[in-house]
C-alpha cells in the first residue's frame, strides 16, 4: 500500500525479502484506482519466486522510486520532540555526557527516517532511549 502519490509513469523496482531474509526481485503490475484505508494498492508479481516460498507468508517489500535524497537513515525512535516541538536527536558526546541536536527529518518507511540536515557522519547518536533521555533532560 502507498499513501503518497505515485507517478505511474516513472521506473518503479521492488524488491521482496521473506523471514530468512532471501531476497528476490518483483516486477510491478500497476495500482488500484480506489484507495483503501486512504492509500493506493500496489500489485507486483514475482517472475522466478524460490522454490520454498509458500502462499499466505510474509514478506516485506521495499519499493524504490521517486528521486534520491540524501541524509542519514536512523531508527523512528531516535528522533524525538523537545519542549518546542522541534524534532531532535541526542548525541553522546562524552561519558554519561549527551546534548541535543535539532534536525530535519523526511520519512523513508514505517520504523526509519532520513534526517536530512542537522547532523554529521561522524555523530554519535543514541537510538535507543532516546525518549527517557529527553525526559530527563
Amino acid at each position: 500500500m502507498a499513501y503518497d502519490g505515485l507517478d505511474p509513469s516513472a521506473a518503479i523496482k521492488a524488491t521482496a525479502a521473506d523471514s530468512d531474509g532471501t531476497s528476490f526481485p518483483l516486477s510491478y503490475l500497476g495500482t488500484s484506482r480506489t484507495l483503501r484505508q486512504h492509500a493506493s494498492v500496489m500489485q507486483f508479481a514475482i517472475p522466478k519466486p524460490p522454490s520454498d516460498l509458500r502462499i499466505g507468508q510474509p514478506i516485506t517489500v521495499l519499493v524504490q522510486g521517486g528521486t534520491a535524497k540524501v541524509g542519514l537513515i536512523l531508527p523512528r525512535d531516535a528522533v524525538v520532540k523537545n519542549g518546542n516541538g522541534e524534532n531532535i536527536v541526542w548525541l553522546h558526546v562524552a561519558p554519561e555526557r549527551f546534548e541535543p541536536r535539532p534536525v530535519r527529518t523526511e520519512p523513508l518507511d514505517a520504523k526509519r527516517v532520513i534526517v536530512a540536515s542537522g547532523l554529521n557522519a561522524s555523530d554519535r547518536v543514541i537510538v535507543r532511549g532516546a525518549d527517557l533521555i529527553n525526559q530527563i533532560r
